[in-house]
């Protein structure tokens, strides 16, 4: 049975824009689970989910869910990784405006990416460039 939240639908969306992103040579994996020593790659994860029940007319339940796409590059050029993660965080963000609902059915999703910050840092002497990209997403489903 399908949660009335939608979030693991929706994660799974946001996951299928990533693997897009694969498809188009942007980022080199999509983490789910465990550590692969490539990059850039990039990974989804669920920040917070508030929710509010309705009765009036029927059952409805919304929820406000926000999620971070992060970006991680590293390598000896500092510059270059960033402008990589860059491009890719650029095109998720084409991808979430062009198609808010994600593709997901049996709710009404509306995604929106709503913040990117940048965070920089030194493992084993070569520099790190991760972006991480803050998508809230609204769900509102009927019983």
């Amino acid at each position: 049975m399908t949660s009335p939240l939608m979030v693991e639908e929706v994660e799974g969306a946001l996951n299928g824009v990533l693997e897009r992103l694969r498809e188009e040579g942007l980022i080199a994996a999509v983490l789910r689970s465990g550590n692969a020593p490539v990059f850039p790659r990039a990974y989804v994860m669920l920040r917070s989910v508030e929710i509010s029940a309705r009765s009036i007319g029927g059952s409805s339940t919304r929820s406000s869910q926000e999620y971070e796409l992060v970006f991680e590059g590293l390598g000896a050029d500092p510059l270059e990784q960033y402008n990589r993660v860059l491009r890719a965080a650029l095109r998720a963000y084409e991808l979430i405006r062009e198609d808010p609902t994600l593709g997901v059915s049996g709710a009404d999703v509306l995604a929106s990416p709503v913040e990117l910050r940048r965070t920089d840092y030194v493992d084993q002497g070569r520099r790190a460039v991760v972006l991480s990209m803050t998508v809230r997403v609204s769900v509102e489903s009927t019983r």
